[in-house]
């Protein structure tokens, strides 16, 4: 039986519900967004879990080399009769297996190791056993720097269980046109060509993410002696030498991108008191740009601490709209204190003396208030 419209898809997705992640198939945007994770120009061999009715698999064969491979894992009997019926194309082999066993049916046919994993299966509606095994599976199949991409409508707990096997893990987009909206997940045993998660600047955003996005969770902040904790939510994408031109000295600069599913909320990364708080009106580029620390929108909180300093800068990127700063000149902060938040995705950096010693690098993930993003050597 081929699946020919929503509706009956829709019929799929409630006799199989376990099976499926979503009431309608993926749009096209999530296709080429998920394709765009993988350079699959170059690409010889190619895995697809879960294709259903097929949107991301053709986006997939569009972009796959002419002596290219690519192998779809489906277990639902209808999605893949239509694949069968719907894609000629001598490229791709539909493989009507559970992508638990990817990696002994891939050895059977010699089609090791694999370029790229793109994943469609729903992670959230498995058992732990299961779910993990597959990603095991996966891993085991992927070749030196190969990639897996994920398909995902609540990113947490896929980001959990892709860090438990890959040293790189990142949100790498947030596709809105999609129903429901979805989140693309990127893992790979090599560190991404120093390209930050995508920041949508285009296109609405659901009244359910805004809520989600204005999120402040509770945290219980611990810094010792010497560390500076992290000053928000996010993906580290700079670390440099700059000069300062209020503590008038060079200090080690840490930028954070803070994509649509980071919480917003900017904490102190130090105890110290409130000196100064500069605003400066500017552009709304992109946040992961790097002409967007200088030319956007921003405020910098200055904090004096006990025989240290730091400058906190909340900056807006293309989708904020406003920068709230809940302190003032004059207050003392603990190390972790909420100093405001950014609203939609943006950016924000810490400067501290050269005296403290990054404890993050490019492409890490940090939490405010929870990780050491830098530490001062003792003496």
């Amino acid at each position: 039986m081929a699946i020919v419209s929503r509706w009956q898809f829709l019929k799929r997705f409630f006799t199989n519900f376990h099976e499926l992640g979503a009431v309608t198939p993926s749009s096209g945007a999530v296709a080429r967004a998920m394709a765009d994770q993988a350079n699959l120009g170059n690409a010889r061999i190619v895995v697809e879990l879960g294709p259903g009715t097929g949107v991301v698999t053709r986006e997939l064969l569009r972009r796959l080399p002419a002596d290219g491979r690519l192998y779809a894992f489906e277990i639902d009997p209808a999605f893949v009769d239509h694949l069968r019926a719907t894609i000629d194309d001598p490229r791709l082999v539909v493989v009507a297996e559970s992508a638990e066993r990817l990696d002994a049916v891939l050895a059977a046919r010699g089609a090791v190791p694999v370029d790229a994993v793109f994943s469609e299966v729903p992670f959230a509606n498995m058992p732990e056993p299961l779910r993990c095994s597959i990603l095991a599976a996966c891993r085991s199949v992927l070749r030196d720097g190969g990639s897996i991409v994920v398909l995902q409508y609540l990113p947490f707990l896929a980001r959990r269980l892709l860090r438990a096997l890959f040293p790189h893990v990142r949100i790498a987009a947030y596709v809105p046109a999609n129903v429901p909206p979805a989140f693309i997940l990127s893992a790979s045993s090599a560190p991404p060509a120093l390209r930050p998660p995508v920041e949508p600047v285009a296109l609405p955003v659901p009244l359910a993410a805004v809520f989600f996005f204005m999120r402040d969770p509770r945290r219980y902040p611990v810094a010792a002696v010497g560390e500076a904790l992290a000053p928000a939510d996010g993906t580290v994408i700079g670390i440099e030498v700059v000069r300062d031109s209020y503590w008038h000295e060079e200090m080690r600069e840490i930028r954070l991108f803070l994509s649509i599913v980071d919480v917003h909320v900017q904490r102190s990364p130090i105890a110290g008191r409130v000196v100064r708080l500069e605003r400066t009106p500017g552009a709304r580029l992109p946040a992961m740009r790097h002409d967007a620390t200088h030319r956007n929108e921003r405020c910098a909180i200055y904090v004096d601490g006990d025989g240290t300093r730091c400058v906190v800068t909340q900056i807006a990127g293309a989708l904020a709209r406003t920068i709230v700063t809940w302190v003032r000149v004059g207050q003392d902060v603990r190390a972790g204190e909420k100093l405001g938040m950014i609203r939609l995705g943006s950016q924000t950096t810490v400067r501290l003396p050269l005296a403290y010693h990054p404890a993050v690098r490019v492409g890490d993930s940090v939490r405010a208030g929870i990780d050491v993003i830098a530490r001062r050597p003792p003496g």
